[in-house]
Order: structure tokens, then sequence, then C-alpha cells
């Protein structure tokens, strides 16, 4: 997975990594945007999706564009472990990755 500072994205392979199977494709490219508190929200634990931001933990990822998506929105979570930085892809921002189903930089 290619992330851009334009927020598109490019992937190959992904079909064995994304949850349950969604996206069937073997080259796919949509958008990306990081998660941001969502304003008015003081509890701090609502977030929405911003095209201006320009850092974060998480980020929320389109597949397809406009009218015919590929398969249903993600969000991928940046994390960090013995190995490095890795991404894990998922469908609820509560749910975590097995060890195949994480994104490393190769």
């Amino acid at each position: 997975m290619t992330l851009s500072a334009d927020h598109m994205f490019t992937a190959i392979g992904l079909e064995r990594t994304v949850p349950d199977g969604d996206c069937n494709s073997t080259l796919m490219r949509g958008t990306w945007e990081f998660f941001v508190p969502m304003p008015g929200d003081s509890s701090g634990h609502s977030h929405v999706t911003d095209a201006s931001a320009t850092q974060g933990q998480s980020f929320g990822v389109i597949f397809g564009s406009g009218q015919s998506p590929v398969c249903s929105g993600l969000t991928g979570e940046i994390q960090r472990d013995a190995a490095g930085l890795d991404i894990c892809l998922v469908e609820d921002g509560d749910e975590a990755c097995a060890d195949d189903e994480i994104l490393r930089h190769q």
C-alpha cells in the first residue's frame, strides 16, 4: 500500500489483509484522510476524517472512487511494535489485526 501526500493511495495484493476478504481486486486505488476530533465534541471520543489534516494515529480509507467503490471504507491504525511501524486495516477501530494481516514496510 502506497499512501501519497495528495491523499490518494494504491495497493496491490491487499485481499489477504483486508478483513473478511471484502476486496477481491488485486490492484486497488482510492483516497485516505486522517481522523481528527469531531468539532463540538468536548469528550474527545468522536472523530471524523479531514482532508486537510496532516497528522494522526489513524486514517480512513475509501477503496475505489465516486459512484462505484470496490469495497467498504476501512480504518488504518498506525502502530509500533518490536518490528517497527506498521498499519492495521480494520472495519472497526476497536478491532485488532492478526499477525498475517499487518502491513509492514518492506
